[in-house]
């Protein structure tokens, strides 16, 4: 029994350590660059191109703050912010929300997959329960890190 204890502490030991935990590279500022609104295969609006603006997301810990300002092509400005709790597992990204212009939202819980590609944050959502997106209506965006 006892020699079975040491191979098997190790091979726990490798596959946690190969685990991707994007929670301790997402942490600091990033700028968005581009998202796009989707219906299944229709891209419904996107920024840039509908919209005009910036908006800044800030990961810190089990936190994220994100705000901005874009103007609509008609030029509505629309004040964007949003402020969450984050519990994040590998690419799984579970969100409640705490600050958001929409109150009936608040408390509401949205689940998304994140991607780290060098400099570049991906964030796609909302996804089932079986983390994945749905299609219906969903949303990809992109943020670069602020050095």
């Amino acid at each position: 029994m006892k020699r079975n204890v040491l191979p098997a502490l190790i091979v726990i030991l490798i596959i946690e350590s190969c685990a991707h935990d994007i929670s301790k590279f997402s942490q600091g500022t990033w700028q968005l660059v581009s998202w796009k609104n989707m219906w299944g295969d229709t891209l419904v609006e996107e920024f840039p191109g509908d919209y005009t603006g910036s908006d800044l997301l800030i990961v810190s810990g089990r936190h994220y703050l994100s705000i901005g300002r874009f103007t609509k092509f008609n030029a509505e400005i629309i004040n964007n912010y949003a402020g969450a709790a984050t519990s994040i597992r590998g690419s799984h990204c579970e969100e409640t929300l705490l600050y958001f212009p929409d109150q009936d939202r608040i408390g509401s819980k949205i689940k998304s997959i994140l991607e780290l590609r060098s400099d570049t944050l991906v964030k796609t959502y909302p996804c089932d329960d079986k983390w994945e997106i749905i299609k219906s209506d969903y949303t990809i965006e992109k943020y670069i890190r602020v050095k």
